[in-house]
Parts: structure tokens; sequence; C-alpha cells
């Protein structure tokens, strides 16, 4: 799943409409695109939201099910098909360069020996294990699906209330001085579910803060601008309480802009900068890279929407790696 916010979600101010359609269909999968619109606002100011859903059809036997094609008629629909295919298109790359099991760039390995090794690329920075925050919960049969298994809304509805309590002690410096801001969410990444939940399991959720604006800044020419922007990543393990294995159940990517408290009443985008945080580990280091990854594209994406987090104050200047060099291979533009 993708989820962009174009702009503060004010549902007491207007009525809201839900729009789903098919984008793309596979042999056995297929993507749903939805939309949240403002119904009685103008056009180009009236999508709030905006995310995709990739399904797969699993017969009784747990095999995978063909799904009907799709077969586009209008211009609109002809579009829709090809963002469709190009969605898929940056899956598939993104899941074969994926740092959890792909060595990264040179550019990239060159640059994470630049911040692990220069003290001005360190200056300010707050250590990643520092930003750590957990919580273990024990699952309960009302959170279950029609399958059985925990609601996967509800680990995402667990997983955003960690991340944005992570982002507020950031942000704060829980207690240690920094300027404070409030935390708005802009973007949630493509998140993956590699293991059904059970009732009863135990599960662990562990956010930490990967990535910022203010390494950016450290990291691109002279003269750039601070951003208030920055990356949590969330952690969702299941705990088996006999063995005392974890395994990974999924993993989410939330980037958030840290705005002045007082501007994010009026909907302003008067960001709050956020200093950067430093990596330790190698482990810590692909999260770090991964995080700029993600962090990047998002931005990009909020542009393509238009969204408030794309206001040009916001964006870096000249990043340091551009996101077109991460989809190299990429059959897409």
């Amino acid at each position: 799943m993708t989820a962009c916010c174009r702009r503060d979600l004010t549902m007491r101010q207007h009525d809201m409409v839900f729009h789903g359609y098919a984008t793309w269909t596979g042999r056995t999968s297929l993507q749903v695109n939805i939309d949240l619109v403002a119904s009685d606002v103008p056009d180009r100011d009236a999508l709030q939201l905006s995310g995709s859903l990739v399904f797969v059809g699993v017969g009784r036997d747990g095999k995978g099910m063909p799904v009907n094609p799709l077969a586009p008629q209008t211009e609109k629909e002809r579009r829709l098909c090809a963002e469709g295919e190009m969605a898929q298109a940056r899956r598939k790359y993104r899941k074969r360069t994926c740092l959890a099991t792909s060595a990264p760039s040179d550019a990239e390995s060159d640059l994470l020996h630049r911040v692990m090794s220069e003290g001005s690329l360190r200056r300010g920075a707050v250590p990643m294990a520092e930003t750590r925050m957990q919580s273990v919960h024990t699952m309960q049969p009302q959170e279950r699906n029609y399958y059985g298994k925990i609601f996967g809304g509800f680990l995402m509805r667990e997983a955003y209330e960690i991340a944005l309590t992570a982002a507020n002690a950031f942000a704060t410096g829980a207690g240690g001085g920094r300027r404070g801001g409030c935390p708005t969410l802009v973007a949630m990444d493509d998140v993956t579910f590699n293991q059904p939940v059970n009732v009863g399991d135990v599960v662990s959720l562990v956010a930490r803060v990967v990535y910022t604006g203010g390494n950016e800044v450290l990291l691109a020419p002279a003269g750039a601008r601070e951003t208030g922007l920055y990356q949590v990543r969330v952690d969702i393990g299941i705990i088996n309480l006999g063995t005392g294995e974890r395994s990974l159940s999924n993993t989410f990517h939330f980037t958030f802009l840290n705005r002045s408290p007082e501007a994010a009443k009026d909907g302003a985008c008067l960001a709050v900068p956020v200093p950067p945080v430093m990596p330790s580990t190698y482990k810590e280091g692909m999260e770090w890279l991964g995080g700029r990854r993600r962090m990047l594209e998002s931005l990009r994406f909020a542009e393509s929407l238009g969204s408030f987090a794309a206001h040009p104050t916001l964006l870096p200047r000249e990043p340091h790696l551009p996101v077109r060099e991460f989809r190299a291979e990429a059959p897409i533009p």
C-alpha cells in the first residue's frame, strides 16, 4: 500500500467522498487506487488523500487464482492503466534493489562512508538508537478479519500511532530542548504484509527515525534550505514466547513534516527544522540509506499530487543523489 496526503484532512469542514478504481492487473493480482475527495470544493483543490492497494487472488486451496484483465475504454482509463503499469515496475525494481538483500550502489556506499567518517557531516546529529521507541501487544480476537487473522488495518493504525509518538519525541527532543513542532504526516510508503499475525500472537512494534531533512542539508551544496522533513520506520515483529524467536511481519515507512504549531492551525507550511540522525552500525547505515531513498521518493510523489508537503521551500534544492539515480535500471522514466 502507498498513500500520500495532499493537504491536511479537515473532515469537519468538508463532505468527503471515497473513489476506488482498478488500475492494473497481473495474472493473479490487481492494483486498486483510492482517492479521498472533498465534494464541496473546486476540482483542482478537491483531492485530499491518494493511495493504492495491491490485492492477490487466492483460492480455497491457498493457490493463486487468475483475475480478469482490464480493458480500458477512455483516454483517462488508458492513462490510469499506464500509471498502474509504472507502479508495478517500481515495485519490482524496489524489491530487486532492496537494501535488506542487495548491496547499496557505489554512490550510496561512498555517501555512507562520508557520513560515518567526516566530522562535518555529524555536526549536531542525534544517534539513531536514541530515537527508538517500542511497544508490545498481545493480539485480541476482536481485531481478527474474515480469515481469522489480525486485520491489516489494525496493524497499520498501531504502526502509525507509535510512528507519530516517535516523531513527536524527536521533534521536541523528549525534553532535550529542541525547537519542537507539530509533526504532520506527508506520506506512507509501500507496505508489504510478509507474514500474517494470528490471534494470541505477541507482537512488538519498534519505531526509529532513520533519515531527516537535516541530513540532506549537510549533504547538499552550501546554501541549501533547512527542511522539517523526516522519515520514521516501524518494524512489526512476532515474538514466539516458547522459543524466544522473532519473525518480521511488516515494515512501515512514514514521512513526516515538522510544522510550526501556530502555522499548522491555519494550514500553513512553515517548517521547523529537525536535526540530522547518525547511524552507528552497518544495519543502521542500511536503514539510513533506505530512509533517504524513501523520503526523496515520497517528496516527488507529493509534488506530483500538488501536496502541501511539496511546498518549494521544503524540497531540497539539489539532492546529493537524485532520486532518478536509484532507478537507473528500472524500465520507467
